[in-house]
């Protein structure tokens, strides 16, 4: 069924739209066409945001897209438009998306990227006959966030309500950081870096690293804490050591000597650090992946 208007008597007694500040023409205002062009500022203004990375038909088998900002996982990003994109003829589906570099990708006639590569879908190109014949915007499948990566299976298991210490007592809501991308590559460089903050007081449940494509080349990943952040007098309570960044799979905490004292209860006694580093520099390789850490906020 079509959406019904208010009726006659409402719309003419309608003065401003409240969220948007746009004003609606009085019956028998005069100039006219200075009301109407009143009324069009108005709504190009509260619409403008719509325009955000919005993919248009230039004509044969062009496209553009409009600028606009989005998140890549932490960073802000801002895509500066593009016009004269090429399409390929007689496609039934052209994938057309930003990359994790922030480069416009035209030639992904298959799907998507898969989830855990960071990625903006702006819109679905059906092209024959050398024209473009049908646009279904993409933009809807998240606002201004990069696709967030799924989680598999074999780490969403703790409770996601809470987390309970060692009297079964619940303690908290659980939160969630995570780095990926080429944010955790950049990380694996060879040295020991800042992955996670921690505030005192918070209590880390789980760590996890998912490797979606391997390195090309021997090195394994460790994962700790500092000693601020773990509350003790060295750095030994680390949650991961020697996984394989060589292997695809979930890497948890699971079971390690790290979630033992934490899910007994075991607070940062002051605010610090998570820390991850790579036996090898593997920064420039071809690893996909991504580091969360669950925890409760202290």
């Amino acid at each position: 069924m079509a959406e019904v208007y208010p009726s006659d008597s409402e719309l003419l007694n309608l003065t401003v739209e409240d969220e948007t500040g746009v004003e609606y023409i009085e019956t028998g205002k005069a100039p006219y066409y200075v009301e109407f062009r009143k009324l069009l500022y108005r709504l190009l203004l509260a619409g403008r945001r719509a325009n955000d990375l919005r993919l248009y038909d230039e004509g044969g088998l062009s496209v553009g897209v409009k600028a606009g900002r989005y998140w890549a996982g932490r960073t802000l990003r801002r895509y500066a438009g593009s016009s004269g994109n090429g399409l390929a003829d007689n496609q039934a589906a052209i994938y057309v998306y930003l990359d994790d570099s922030g480069s416009l990708v035209t030639d992904e006639y298959s799907g998507w990227p898969e989830v855990s590569e960071n990625h903006v879908r702006l819109a679905v190109v059906t092209t024959s006959g050398g024209d473009i014949t049908a646009i279904a915007d993409a933009r809807d499948h998240h606002f201004v966030n990069s696709f967030a990566p799924a989680l598999a299976d074999g780490v969403v298991k703790a409770p996601m309500l809470g987390s309970e210490t060692a009297g079964g007592v619940m303690a908290g809501a659980l939160a969630c950081k995570r780095i990926g991308g080429g944010e955790l590559k950049a990380l694996l460089d060879g040295n020991t870096n800042a992955l996670f903050s921690v505030a005192a007081g918070d209590r880390p449940v789980r760590v996890a690293l998912l490797v979606a494509t391997a390195a090309g080349s021997a090195a394994t990943v460790s994962i700790g804490f500092d000693a601020t952040a773990d509350g003790t007098a060295a750095d030994v309570d680390g949650w991961l050591a020697g996984v394989d960044a060589n292997a695809t799979g979930v890497n948890t905490s699971d079971g390690v000597c790290g979630g033992a004292y934490v899910l007994a209860g075991k607070a940062a006694a002051g605010a610090g650090t998570v820390t991850i580093k790579a036996s090898v520099d593997v920064s420039g390789s071809s690893i996909v992946g991504q580091a969360l850490m669950w925890y409760i906020a202290g």
